[in-house]
Protein backbone atom coordinates (compact mmCIF):
# COMPACT_ATOMS: atom_id res chain seq x y z
CA UNK A 1 0.00 0.00 0.00
CA UNK A 2 2.99 2.57 1.12
CA UNK A 3 5.55 3.13 -1.71
CA UNK A 4 8.96 3.67 0.04
CA UNK A 5 12.62 4.19 -1.76
CA UNK A 6 16.06 4.44 -0.31
CA UNK A 7 19.22 5.65 -2.54
CA UNK A 8 22.66 5.48 -1.82
CA UNK A 9 25.71 6.29 -4.07
CA UNK A 10 27.20 9.64 -5.97
CA UNK A 11 25.81 13.15 -4.20
CA UNK A 12 22.40 14.25 -6.07
CA UNK A 13 20.10 16.84 -4.63
CA UNK A 14 17.53 15.49 -2.31
CA UNK A 15 14.46 16.53 -4.66
CA UNK A 16 16.34 13.94 -7.41
CA UNK A 17 17.73 11.15 -5.57
CA UNK A 18 14.06 10.86 -3.39
CA UNK A 19 11.24 13.67 -4.65
CA UNK A 20 11.03 12.57 -7.79
CA UNK A 21 10.72 8.55 -6.71
CA UNK A 22 7.80 9.86 -4.55
CA UNK A 23 6.17 11.20 -7.02
CA UNK A 24 5.77 7.94 -9.12
CA UNK A 25 5.13 6.15 -5.74
CA UNK A 26 2.15 8.11 -5.42
CA UNK A 27 -0.76 6.41 -7.44
CA UNK A 28 -0.43 3.65 -4.62
CA UNK A 29 -2.38 5.78 -2.57
CA UNK A 30 -1.26 7.37 0.15
CA UNK A 31 -2.25 10.40 2.76
CA UNK A 32 1.20 11.32 4.45
CA UNK A 33 4.61 11.50 3.39
CA UNK A 34 8.55 11.49 4.62
CA UNK A 35 12.14 11.91 4.09
CA UNK A 36 14.79 11.42 5.74
CA UNK A 37 18.89 12.06 4.32
CA UNK A 38 22.20 12.62 5.69
CA UNK A 39 23.34 16.05 5.58
CA UNK A 40 26.86 17.18 6.61
CA UNK A 41 27.10 14.16 8.70
CA UNK A 42 23.59 14.97 10.47
CA UNK A 43 20.53 12.98 9.67
CA UNK A 44 17.60 15.61 8.72
CA UNK A 45 14.04 14.32 9.05
CA UNK A 46 11.24 16.29 6.93
CA UNK A 47 7.55 14.87 7.24
CA UNK A 48 4.11 16.35 5.84
CA UNK A 49 0.50 15.45 5.68
CA UNK A 50 -0.71 15.45 2.40
CA UNK A 51 0.07 15.55 -1.27
CA UNK A 52 4.13 15.52 -2.34
CA UNK A 53 3.55 18.61 -3.09
CA UNK A 54 2.62 19.73 0.50
CA UNK A 55 5.71 17.89 1.93
CA UNK A 56 7.58 19.93 -1.02
CA UNK A 57 6.52 23.45 -0.20
CA UNK A 58 7.22 22.89 3.22
CA UNK A 59 11.01 22.01 3.09
CA UNK A 60 13.98 22.63 0.90
CA UNK A 61 14.74 19.62 -1.09
CA UNK A 62 17.90 21.30 -3.06
CA UNK A 63 20.39 20.11 -0.65
CA UNK A 64 22.91 17.37 -1.72
CA UNK A 65 23.15 14.02 0.03
CA UNK A 66 24.90 10.53 -0.67
CA UNK A 67 22.10 8.64 1.37
CA UNK A 68 18.21 9.12 1.94
CA UNK A 69 15.17 7.00 2.35
CA UNK A 70 11.32 8.15 1.47
CA UNK A 71 8.52 6.94 1.94
CA UNK A 72 4.68 7.13 1.54
CA UNK A 73 2.26 6.66 4.24
CA UNK A 74 -1.43 4.87 3.87
CA UNK A 75 -2.63 4.87 7.41
CA UNK A 76 -3.04 1.43 9.18
CA UNK A 77 -1.98 2.28 12.75
CA UNK A 78 -2.72 5.04 14.35
CA UNK A 79 -4.61 8.50 12.49
CA UNK A 80 -3.35 10.66 9.83
CA UNK A 81 -0.74 12.78 11.57
CA UNK A 82 2.92 14.13 11.54
CA UNK A 83 3.74 12.04 14.29
CA UNK A 84 2.56 8.93 12.93
CA UNK A 85 4.00 9.72 9.13
CA UNK A 86 7.90 8.03 8.11
CA UNK A 87 10.37 7.50 8.60
CA UNK A 88 10.99 6.72 12.14
CA UNK A 89 13.66 6.84 14.69
CA UNK A 90 14.65 5.00 17.58
CA UNK A 91 14.50 6.51 21.12
CA UNK A 92 18.89 7.11 20.83
CA UNK A 93 18.29 8.87 17.44
CA UNK A 94 20.90 5.81 16.09
CA UNK A 95 18.44 4.00 13.79
CA UNK A 96 16.33 5.70 11.38
CA UNK A 97 13.59 3.27 9.33
CA UNK A 98 10.75 3.72 6.50
CA UNK A 99 8.54 0.63 6.45
CA UNK A 100 5.97 -1.18 4.54
CA UNK A 101 3.62 -3.42 5.74
CA UNK A 102 1.75 -4.61 8.95
CA UNK A 103 3.48 -6.21 12.19
CA UNK A 104 0.61 -8.56 13.56
CA UNK A 105 2.46 -8.60 16.59
CA UNK A 106 3.77 -4.90 17.71
CA UNK A 107 1.89 -4.14 20.46
CA UNK A 108 3.40 -7.51 22.25
CA UNK A 109 6.80 -6.20 21.24
CA UNK A 110 6.15 -2.69 22.51
CA UNK A 111 5.17 -3.77 26.08
CA UNK A 112 8.53 -5.68 25.74
CA UNK A 113 10.38 -2.24 24.72
CA UNK A 114 8.88 -0.71 27.63
CA UNK A 115 9.56 -2.86 30.42
CA UNK A 116 13.24 -2.68 28.61
CA UNK A 117 12.67 1.54 29.08
CA UNK A 118 12.00 2.48 25.36
CA UNK A 119 8.97 5.19 24.85
CA UNK A 120 7.21 5.89 21.84
CA UNK A 121 5.39 8.85 20.65
CA UNK A 122 3.31 7.54 17.73
CA UNK A 123 0.64 4.86 17.44
CA UNK A 124 2.71 3.07 14.60
CA UNK A 125 3.81 -0.50 14.48
CA UNK A 126 6.95 1.21 12.65
CA UNK A 127 8.43 2.85 15.74
CA UNK A 128 8.16 -0.10 17.52
CA UNK A 129 10.57 -1.82 14.68
CA UNK A 130 13.24 1.05 15.24
CA UNK A 131 13.15 0.85 18.85
CA UNK A 132 13.16 -2.84 18.50
CA UNK A 133 16.17 -2.86 15.93
CA UNK A 134 17.82 -0.48 18.10
CA UNK A 135 17.17 -3.18 21.42
CA UNK A 136 19.00 -6.36 19.35
CA UNK A 137 21.91 -3.89 17.72
CA UNK A 138 24.60 -5.88 19.98
CA UNK A 139 26.33 -7.47 17.36
CA UNK A 140 26.17 -6.55 13.69
CA UNK A 141 22.87 -5.00 11.99
CA UNK A 142 23.43 -8.33 9.49
CA UNK A 143 22.72 -10.17 12.67
CA UNK A 144 19.62 -8.29 13.83
CA UNK A 145 18.44 -8.53 10.49
CA UNK A 146 18.68 -12.36 10.75
CA UNK A 147 17.13 -12.41 14.23
CA UNK A 148 14.35 -10.08 13.14
CA UNK A 149 12.90 -12.59 10.54
CA UNK A 150 12.00 -14.90 13.81
CA UNK A 151 10.74 -12.21 16.15
CA UNK A 152 8.37 -10.31 13.20
CA UNK A 153 4.53 -11.86 12.49
CA UNK A 154 3.06 -9.54 9.75
CA UNK A 155 4.56 -8.22 6.62
CA UNK A 156 7.09 -5.77 5.95
CA UNK A 157 9.64 -3.79 3.78
CA UNK A 158 12.17 -1.94 5.92
CA UNK A 159 14.74 0.40 4.73
CA UNK A 160 17.06 1.35 7.55
CA UNK A 161 19.84 3.97 8.35
CA UNK A 162 22.27 3.06 11.14
CA UNK A 163 23.66 7.16 12.42
CA UNK A 164 27.13 5.00 12.45
CA UNK A 165 27.21 3.58 9.36
CA UNK A 166 27.00 6.15 6.11
CA UNK A 167 28.33 3.62 3.56
CA UNK A 168 25.59 1.40 4.01
CA UNK A 169 21.61 1.20 3.55
CA UNK A 170 20.41 -1.93 5.21
CA UNK A 171 17.05 -3.52 4.22
CA UNK A 172 14.92 -6.47 4.97
CA UNK A 173 11.37 -8.34 3.51
CA UNK A 174 8.77 -10.20 4.14
CA UNK A 175 5.24 -10.23 2.50
CA UNK A 176 5.73 -6.99 1.02
CA UNK A 177 7.36 -5.96 -2.47
CA UNK A 178 11.07 -5.09 -2.42
CA UNK A 179 14.08 -4.58 -5.21
CA UNK A 180 17.29 -3.30 -5.52
CA UNK A 181 17.88 -0.87 -8.46
CA UNK A 182 21.05 -1.05 -9.95
CA UNK A 183 22.90 2.48 -11.10
CA UNK A 184 26.06 4.18 -12.30
CA UNK A 185 27.85 5.02 -9.03
CA UNK A 186 24.52 4.65 -6.87
CA UNK A 187 21.84 2.07 -6.17
CA UNK A 188 18.63 2.20 -5.14
CA UNK A 189 15.86 0.07 -2.78
CA UNK A 190 12.40 0.61 -3.80
CA UNK A 191 8.93 -0.61 -3.22
CA UNK A 192 7.98 -0.54 -7.15
CA UNK A 193 9.70 -1.02 -10.40
CA UNK A 194 7.93 1.43 -12.36
CA UNK A 195 9.24 3.67 -10.01
CA UNK A 196 12.48 2.30 -10.08
CA UNK A 197 12.52 3.01 -14.11
CA UNK A 198 13.30 6.59 -13.34
CA UNK A 199 16.64 5.67 -12.44
CA UNK A 200 17.97 2.51 -14.13
CA UNK A 201 16.42 -0.61 -15.98
CA UNK A 202 18.47 -2.94 -13.95
CA UNK A 203 16.74 -4.83 -11.24
CA UNK A 204 16.68 -7.24 -8.64
CA UNK A 205 14.11 -8.92 -7.12
CA UNK A 206 14.07 -10.00 -3.31
CA UNK A 207 12.21 -13.15 -2.06
CA UNK A 208 10.91 -13.34 1.49
CA UNK A 209 13.05 -13.55 4.22
CA UNK A 210 15.71 -11.78 2.34
CA UNK A 211 17.76 -8.87 3.61
CA UNK A 212 21.29 -6.91 3.62
CA UNK A 213 23.01 -3.74 2.55
CA UNK A 214 23.17 -1.68 -0.68
CA UNK A 215 26.38 0.75 -1.26
CA UNK A 216 26.84 2.82 -3.71
CA UNK A 217 28.72 0.47 -5.72
CA UNK A 218 27.53 -3.07 -4.69
CA UNK A 219 24.96 -5.68 -3.33
CA UNK A 220 24.66 -7.88 -0.58
CA UNK A 221 22.16 -10.34 -0.15
CA UNK A 222 21.77 -12.44 2.80
CA UNK A 223 19.76 -15.03 3.34
CA UNK A 224 19.75 -17.04 7.00
CA UNK A 225 22.80 -15.92 7.70
CA UNK A 226 24.57 -17.17 4.61
CA UNK A 227 25.25 -14.29 1.70
CA UNK A 228 23.70 -15.60 -1.55
CA UNK A 229 23.73 -14.73 -5.23
CA UNK A 230 21.47 -12.78 -6.68
CA UNK A 231 20.22 -12.50 -10.52
CA UNK A 232 19.33 -8.82 -12.20
CA UNK A 233 17.01 -8.60 -14.53
CA UNK A 234 16.10 -5.64 -17.18
CA UNK A 235 12.51 -3.79 -16.85
CA UNK A 236 12.31 -1.84 -20.69
CA UNK A 237 9.36 0.37 -19.71
CA UNK A 238 9.85 3.69 -21.30
CA UNK A 239 10.13 6.30 -19.02
CA UNK A 240 7.25 7.56 -21.55
CA UNK A 241 5.39 4.72 -20.18
CA UNK A 242 4.53 6.48 -17.35
CA UNK A 243 4.08 9.96 -18.52
CA UNK A 244 0.73 11.89 -19.44
CA UNK A 245 1.93 12.26 -22.85
CA UNK A 246 -0.98 15.23 -23.40
CA UNK A 247 -3.86 13.82 -21.43
CA UNK A 248 -4.86 15.56 -18.26
CA UNK A 249 -4.91 12.26 -16.08
CA UNK A 250 -3.42 8.95 -16.12
CA UNK A 251 -6.83 7.23 -16.50
CA UNK A 252 -8.24 8.77 -19.70
CA UNK A 253 -4.91 8.15 -20.74
CA UNK A 254 -5.07 4.78 -20.12
CA UNK A 255 -8.78 3.94 -21.65
CA UNK A 256 -7.73 5.12 -24.52
CA UNK A 257 -4.74 2.94 -24.46
CA UNK A 258 -6.95 -0.43 -24.39
CA UNK A 259 -7.56 -0.89 -28.64
CA UNK A 260 -3.39 -1.24 -28.82
CA UNK A 261 -2.77 -3.36 -25.64
CA UNK A 262 -5.27 -5.28 -27.06
CA UNK A 263 -3.21 -5.83 -30.60
CA UNK A 264 -0.56 -6.26 -28.54
CA UNK A 265 -1.54 -9.51 -26.88
CA UNK A 266 -2.40 -11.04 -30.50
CA UNK A 267 0.93 -9.83 -31.73
CA UNK A 268 2.76 -11.25 -28.68
CA UNK A 269 0.70 -14.44 -27.74
CA UNK A 270 -0.50 -15.68 -31.23
CA UNK A 271 2.58 -16.40 -34.29
CA UNK A 272 1.76 -15.94 -37.85
CA UNK A 273 0.64 -19.62 -38.08
CA UNK A 274 -2.33 -19.33 -35.37
CA UNK A 275 -0.26 -21.65 -32.79
CA UNK A 276 0.29 -19.75 -29.35
CA UNK A 277 3.54 -17.92 -28.70
CA UNK A 278 5.20 -16.95 -25.70
CA UNK A 279 3.10 -18.97 -23.59
CA UNK A 280 4.38 -22.63 -22.08
CA UNK A 281 1.77 -24.94 -23.76
CA UNK A 282 1.91 -26.94 -20.75
CA UNK A 283 -0.41 -24.21 -19.21
CA UNK A 284 -2.94 -24.84 -21.99
CA UNK A 285 -2.69 -28.64 -21.56
CA UNK A 286 -3.28 -28.60 -18.11
CA UNK A 287 -6.55 -26.23 -18.37
CA UNK A 288 -7.87 -28.63 -20.53
CA UNK A 289 -7.02 -31.84 -18.70
CA UNK A 290 -8.31 -30.27 -15.48
CA UNK A 291 -11.62 -31.12 -14.15
CA UNK A 292 -11.94 -27.78 -12.48
CA UNK A 293 -10.95 -24.62 -12.01
CA UNK A 294 -10.64 -21.26 -9.69
CA UNK A 295 -10.28 -18.16 -10.12
CA UNK A 296 -8.71 -16.20 -7.42
CA UNK A 297 -8.82 -12.31 -7.53
CA UNK A 298 -9.87 -8.95 -6.09
CA UNK A 299 -11.52 -6.05 -6.99
CA UNK A 300 -11.78 -5.39 -10.67
CA UNK A 301 -9.37 -8.24 -11.01
CA UNK A 302 -12.44 -10.50 -9.42
CA UNK A 303 -15.26 -8.99 -12.11
CA UNK A 304 -12.54 -9.94 -14.83
CA UNK A 305 -12.85 -13.21 -13.14
CA UNK A 306 -16.26 -13.42 -13.65
CA UNK A 307 -16.20 -13.03 -16.92
CA UNK A 308 -13.63 -15.47 -17.77
CA UNK A 309 -16.48 -18.11 -15.59
CA UNK A 310 -18.86 -17.48 -17.75
CA UNK A 311 -17.04 -17.68 -21.22
CA UNK A 312 -14.62 -20.83 -19.64
CA UNK A 313 -17.89 -22.79 -18.37
CA UNK A 314 -19.83 -21.75 -22.09
CA UNK A 315 -17.37 -22.75 -24.19
CA UNK A 316 -15.05 -25.49 -22.38
CA UNK A 317 -17.69 -27.11 -20.38
CA UNK A 318 -15.83 -27.06 -17.26
CA UNK A 319 -17.04 -25.94 -13.86
CA UNK A 320 -15.68 -22.73 -12.40
CA UNK A 321 -15.59 -21.05 -8.82
CA UNK A 322 -14.63 -17.46 -9.04
CA UNK A 323 -12.94 -17.05 -5.30
CA UNK A 324 -12.72 -13.59 -3.44
CA UNK A 325 -9.24 -14.15 -2.33
CA UNK A 326 -9.12 -12.20 1.10
CA UNK A 327 -12.65 -14.98 1.85
CA UNK A 328 -10.79 -18.03 0.76
CA UNK A 329 -9.74 -18.55 4.67
CA UNK A 330 -13.59 -18.04 5.80
CA UNK A 331 -15.31 -19.99 3.72
CA UNK A 332 -13.89 -23.81 4.36
CA UNK A 333 -13.47 -24.41 1.25
CA UNK A 334 -13.70 -28.22 -0.34
CA UNK A 335 -11.40 -27.85 -2.96
CA UNK A 336 -12.53 -30.52 -5.83
CA UNK A 337 -9.96 -32.95 -7.46
CA UNK A 338 -7.70 -32.06 -10.20
CA UNK A 339 -8.43 -27.99 -9.22
CA UNK A 340 -6.54 -25.96 -11.51
CA UNK A 341 -6.02 -22.44 -9.78
CA UNK A 342 -5.96 -18.91 -11.96
CA UNK A 343 -4.53 -16.49 -9.43
CA UNK A 344 -5.26 -12.25 -11.12
CA UNK A 345 -3.27 -9.89 -9.81
CA UNK A 346 -2.57 -6.45 -11.47
CA UNK A 347 0.16 -5.55 -9.28
CA UNK A 348 1.84 -9.96 -8.39
CA UNK A 349 1.82 -8.11 -4.64
CA UNK A 350 -1.16 -8.69 -3.35
CA UNK A 351 -1.11 -9.98 -0.32
CA UNK A 352 -4.46 -11.65 0.14
CA UNK A 353 -4.08 -13.76 -3.19
CA UNK A 354 -0.26 -14.71 -1.89
CA UNK A 355 -1.77 -16.42 1.04
CA UNK A 356 -4.06 -18.64 -1.22
CA UNK A 357 -1.40 -19.42 -3.55
CA UNK A 358 0.52 -20.26 -0.22
CA UNK A 359 -2.04 -22.81 0.26
CA UNK A 360 -2.60 -25.15 -2.86
CA UNK A 361 0.98 -24.39 -4.89
CA UNK A 362 2.27 -27.49 -3.48
CA UNK A 363 -1.57 -29.19 -4.28
CA UNK A 364 -2.34 -27.85 -7.47
CA UNK A 365 -1.26 -26.68 -11.24
CA UNK A 366 -1.61 -22.78 -10.87
CA UNK A 367 -0.90 -19.84 -13.22
CA UNK A 368 -0.68 -16.16 -12.20
CA UNK A 369 -2.28 -13.31 -15.02
CA UNK A 370 -0.61 -9.86 -13.80
CA UNK A 371 1.03 -6.90 -14.79
CA UNK A 372 4.43 -6.77 -13.56
CA UNK A 373 6.24 -10.14 -14.16
CA UNK A 374 9.19 -9.37 -11.95
CA UNK A 375 6.64 -9.81 -8.66
CA UNK A 376 6.67 -11.58 -5.84
CA UNK A 377 3.75 -13.69 -7.35
CA UNK A 378 5.03 -13.79 -10.81
CA UNK A 379 8.12 -15.92 -8.72
CA UNK A 380 6.44 -18.14 -6.60
CA UNK A 381 3.36 -19.22 -9.08
CA UNK A 382 4.03 -22.14 -11.15
CA UNK A 383 3.32 -20.36 -14.31
CA UNK A 384 3.04 -16.97 -15.49
CA UNK A 385 1.79 -14.53 -18.30
CA UNK A 386 2.05 -11.46 -18.30
CA UNK A 387 -0.78 -9.27 -19.64
CA UNK A 388 1.08 -6.75 -21.49
CA UNK A 389 -1.26 -3.50 -20.02
CA UNK A 390 1.82 -1.62 -19.56
CA UNK A 391 2.54 0.41 -16.09
CA UNK A 392 -1.19 1.41 -14.99
CA UNK A 393 -1.19 4.68 -12.51
CA UNK A 394 -4.25 5.78 -12.20
CA UNK A 395 -5.32 3.71 -8.60
CA UNK A 396 -8.84 2.83 -10.63
CA UNK A 397 -7.50 0.10 -12.72
CA UNK A 398 -9.09 0.51 -16.50
CA UNK A 399 -6.66 -1.20 -19.20
CA UNK A 400 -5.46 -3.75 -16.99
CA UNK A 401 -8.97 -4.83 -16.05
CA UNK A 402 -9.31 -5.54 -20.51
CA UNK A 403 -6.04 -7.01 -20.62
CA UNK A 404 -6.52 -9.55 -17.89
CA UNK A 405 -10.31 -10.36 -19.42
CA UNK A 406 -8.54 -10.73 -23.16
CA UNK A 407 -5.65 -13.10 -21.81
CA UNK A 408 -8.74 -15.42 -19.90
CA UNK A 409 -10.15 -15.03 -23.50
CA UNK A 410 -7.35 -15.95 -25.22
CA UNK A 411 -6.71 -19.46 -23.25
CA UNK A 412 -9.69 -20.32 -23.76
CA UNK A 413 -10.02 -19.81 -28.26
CA UNK A 414 -6.12 -21.85 -27.15
CA UNK A 415 -7.76 -24.19 -25.70
CA UNK A 416 -10.34 -24.50 -28.45
CA UNK A 417 -7.53 -24.58 -31.28
CA UNK A 418 -9.89 -21.29 -32.71
CA UNK A 419 -6.69 -18.49 -32.05
CA UNK A 420 -7.46 -17.33 -36.13
CA UNK A 421 -10.96 -16.46 -34.59
CA UNK A 422 -9.93 -14.95 -31.54
CA UNK A 423 -7.82 -12.64 -33.67
CA UNK A 424 -10.48 -11.95 -35.70
CA UNK A 425 -13.00 -10.85 -32.87
CA UNK A 426 -10.39 -8.99 -31.06
CA UNK A 427 -9.83 -6.68 -34.29
CA UNK A 428 -13.75 -6.03 -33.72
CA UNK A 429 -13.32 -5.34 -30.26
CA UNK A 430 -10.96 -2.93 -31.26
CA UNK A 431 -13.14 -0.90 -33.48
CA UNK A 432 -16.00 -1.02 -31.39
CA UNK A 433 -13.77 0.30 -28.64
CA UNK A 434 -12.46 3.32 -31.11
CA UNK A 435 -16.19 3.84 -32.03
CA UNK A 436 -17.08 4.42 -28.53
CA UNK A 437 -14.00 6.64 -27.57
CA UNK A 438 -15.17 9.01 -30.66
CA UNK A 439 -18.51 8.99 -29.26
CA UNK A 440 -17.37 10.04 -25.60
CA UNK A 441 -18.81 13.56 -25.44
CA UNK A 442 -22.42 11.71 -25.68
CA UNK A 443 -21.45 9.79 -22.15
CA UNK A 444 -19.93 13.10 -20.51
CA UNK A 445 -23.81 14.65 -21.53
CA UNK A 446 -25.56 11.42 -19.79
CA UNK A 447 -23.60 11.88 -17.01
CA UNK A 448 -23.83 15.36 -16.61
CA UNK A 449 -27.31 15.68 -17.12
CA UNK A 450 -28.46 12.17 -14.98
CA UNK A 451 -25.75 11.37 -12.61
CA UNK A 452 -23.30 14.27 -11.22
CA UNK A 453 -26.25 16.02 -8.62
CA UNK A 454 -27.19 12.55 -7.00
CA UNK A 455 -25.24 10.92 -4.19
CA UNK A 456 -26.73 7.97 -5.45
CA UNK A 457 -27.09 5.54 -8.87
CA UNK A 458 -27.39 1.87 -10.12
CA UNK A 459 -26.72 -0.32 -12.49
CA UNK A 460 -28.65 -3.56 -13.66
CA UNK A 461 -28.23 -5.98 -15.94
CA UNK A 462 -28.71 -9.97 -16.67
CA UNK A 463 -25.98 -12.79 -16.81
CA UNK A 464 -23.02 -10.92 -18.40
CA UNK A 465 -24.39 -7.47 -17.85
CA UNK A 466 -24.84 -8.30 -14.57
CA UNK A 467 -20.93 -8.72 -14.30
CA UNK A 468 -20.69 -5.56 -16.51
CA UNK A 469 -22.65 -3.83 -14.04
CA UNK A 470 -20.34 -4.95 -10.91
CA UNK A 471 -17.12 -3.63 -12.64
CA UNK A 472 -19.30 -0.35 -14.13
CA UNK A 473 -20.26 0.31 -10.36
CA UNK A 474 -17.00 0.03 -8.58
CA UNK A 475 -15.89 2.86 -11.00
CA UNK A 476 -17.95 4.75 -10.43
CA UNK A 477 -18.01 4.43 -6.59
CA UNK A 478 -13.79 4.32 -6.95
CA UNK A 479 -13.40 7.71 -8.33
CA UNK A 480 -16.68 9.95 -8.42
CA UNK A 481 -17.54 9.16 -4.46
CA UNK A 482 -21.20 8.45 -5.45
CA UNK A 483 -22.68 5.52 -4.13
CA UNK A 484 -23.08 2.72 -6.50
CA UNK A 485 -24.47 -0.50 -6.45
CA UNK A 486 -25.07 -2.78 -8.98
CA UNK A 487 -27.49 -6.09 -8.64
CA UNK A 488 -29.18 -8.61 -11.55
CA UNK A 489 -32.29 -6.57 -12.39
CA UNK A 490 -34.37 -9.03 -11.39
CA UNK A 491 -33.52 -8.64 -7.96
CA UNK A 492 -35.17 -4.99 -7.94
CA UNK A 493 -38.46 -6.21 -7.04
CA UNK A 494 -36.99 -8.83 -4.08
CA UNK A 495 -36.18 -5.63 -1.70
CA UNK A 496 -33.84 -3.17 -4.10
CA UNK A 497 -36.56 -0.90 -5.59
CA UNK A 498 -37.18 0.27 -2.71
CA UNK A 499 -34.64 2.53 -2.96
CA UNK A 500 -35.71 3.90 -5.86
CA UNK A 501 -37.26 7.32 -6.05
CA UNK A 502 -37.10 10.43 -8.18
CA UNK A 503 -34.40 11.29 -10.67
CA UNK A 504 -32.26 8.22 -8.70
CA UNK A 505 -29.96 7.34 -12.13
CA UNK A 506 -30.61 3.64 -12.77
CA UNK A 507 -28.19 2.81 -15.79
CA UNK A 508 -29.26 -0.71 -17.55
CA UNK A 509 -27.13 -3.04 -19.67
CA UNK A 510 -28.30 -4.69 -23.29
CA UNK A 511 -26.80 -7.43 -24.00
CA UNK A 512 -28.19 -10.14 -24.65
CA UNK A 513 -31.07 -10.96 -26.88
CA UNK A 514 -32.51 -13.66 -24.20
CA UNK A 515 -32.29 -11.20 -21.07
CA UNK A 516 -32.73 -8.09 -23.03
CA UNK A 517 -36.71 -7.64 -22.67
CA UNK A 518 -36.28 -8.44 -18.92
CA UNK A 519 -34.29 -5.71 -18.52
CA UNK A 520 -36.00 -3.13 -20.32
CA UNK A 521 -39.39 -4.27 -18.48
CA UNK A 522 -37.08 -3.40 -14.91
CA UNK A 523 -35.91 -0.64 -16.23
CA UNK A 524 -40.05 0.73 -16.93
CA UNK A 525 -40.53 -0.43 -13.11
CA UNK A 526 -38.36 2.24 -12.33
CA UNK A 527 -39.23 4.53 -14.71
CA UNK A 528 -42.65 4.49 -12.98
CA UNK A 529 -41.19 5.60 -9.85
CA UNK A 530 -39.54 8.50 -11.30
CA UNK A 531 -36.37 7.19 -11.68
CA UNK A 532 -33.42 8.67 -14.47
CA UNK A 533 -32.81 5.90 -16.45
CA UNK A 534 -30.24 5.26 -18.89
CA UNK A 535 -29.51 2.48 -21.43
CA UNK A 536 -26.54 1.14 -22.59
CA UNK A 537 -27.38 -1.57 -25.36
CA UNK A 538 -25.42 -3.17 -28.29
CA UNK A 539 -26.26 -1.92 -31.53
CA UNK A 540 -28.07 -5.33 -32.87
CA UNK A 541 -30.42 -4.70 -29.90
CA UNK A 542 -31.17 -1.00 -29.11
CA UNK A 543 -34.36 0.89 -29.68
CA UNK A 544 -34.28 4.48 -30.98
CA UNK A 545 -34.38 6.01 -27.70
CA UNK A 546 -31.79 4.34 -26.12
CA UNK A 547 -29.18 6.80 -25.00
CA UNK A 548 -25.99 4.58 -25.82
CA UNK A 549 -25.61 2.29 -28.14
CA UNK A 550 -21.92 0.10 -28.43
CA UNK A 551 -21.35 -1.48 -31.78
CA UNK A 552 -21.80 -5.08 -32.31
CA UNK A 553 -18.93 -7.79 -30.81
CA UNK A 554 -19.10 -11.71 -30.18
CA UNK A 555 -21.09 -12.70 -27.33
CA UNK A 556 -17.42 -13.79 -25.89
CA UNK A 557 -15.91 -9.93 -26.02
CA UNK A 558 -19.01 -8.13 -24.17
CA UNK A 559 -16.92 -7.11 -21.12
CA UNK A 560 -13.98 -5.72 -23.67
CA UNK A 561 -16.67 -3.69 -25.76
CA UNK A 562 -18.37 -2.48 -22.85
CA UNK A 563 -15.82 -1.71 -20.71
CA UNK A 564 -14.65 1.77 -22.06
CA UNK A 565 -18.33 2.84 -21.42
CA UNK A 566 -18.25 2.67 -17.69
CA UNK A 567 -15.27 4.04 -17.38
CA UNK A 568 -15.40 7.12 -19.08
CA UNK A 569 -19.10 7.07 -17.31
CA UNK A 570 -16.95 6.99 -14.14
CA UNK A 571 -13.98 9.37 -15.56
CA UNK A 572 -17.05 12.03 -16.16
CA UNK A 573 -18.47 11.96 -13.13
CA UNK A 574 -15.58 12.64 -11.10
CA UNK A 575 -14.08 15.29 -13.41
CA UNK A 576 -17.15 17.41 -13.66
CA UNK A 577 -17.66 16.60 -9.75
CA UNK A 578 -13.92 17.96 -9.21
CA UNK A 579 -12.74 15.29 -7.89
CA UNK A 580 -8.74 13.68 -7.47
CA UNK A 581 -9.37 11.17 -10.45
CA UNK A 582 -6.23 9.34 -10.38
CA UNK A 583 -5.49 9.54 -6.80
CA UNK A 584 -8.69 8.65 -4.75
CA UNK A 585 -9.29 8.56 -1.51
CA UNK A 586 -8.32 6.39 1.02
CA UNK A 587 -7.53 4.03 -2.11
CA UNK A 588 -4.22 2.10 -2.76
CA UNK A 589 -3.36 0.64 -6.28
CA UNK A 590 -1.59 -2.24 -4.66
CA UNK A 591 -2.80 -3.89 -1.70
CA UNK A 592 0.21 -5.44 0.07
CA UNK A 593 -1.92 -5.99 3.60
CA UNK A 594 -4.19 -8.33 4.85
Amino acid sequence: MCGIIGYLGKREKVQDSIIKGLKVLEYRGYDSSGVCYLKDDKIIINKSVGKIKDLENKYDFRNETSLAIGHTRWATHGEVNEINTHPHVSNNKRITLVHNGVINNYQEIKEFLIDKGYGFYSQTDSEVLANLIDFLLKDSMLEVLNKLKDILKGSYALLIIDKKEHNKLYFIKNLTPLLIGKGDAFNILISDVNAGSLYTNEFVSLDDHQYGYITQNNIYVYENNTQISYKVFVNNSKKDDIGLNGFPHYMIKEIYEQPSILGKICNTYINEYNQINNIDTQVINNIKNSDYIYIVACGTSYHAGLIGKYVIEKELHKGVDVLIASEFNYQNMVIKENSYFIFISQSGETYDVKVVLNQIKDKHHNLLLTNVVSSTLARECESCIDILAGPEIAVASTKAYSAQVAILLLIVYACLDKLSEYKKEIVNVCDSMQETLIRSHHLLALVKDNIIENEHCFFIGKGVGYYLSLEASLKMKEISYIHSEAFPSGELKHGTIALIDKNTPVIGVINSKDTMNNVRSNLEEVRSRKAKTITISMASLSQSDDEFIVNDVSDNMLALAFAPVFQLMAYYAALLRYKDIDKPRNLAKSVTVE
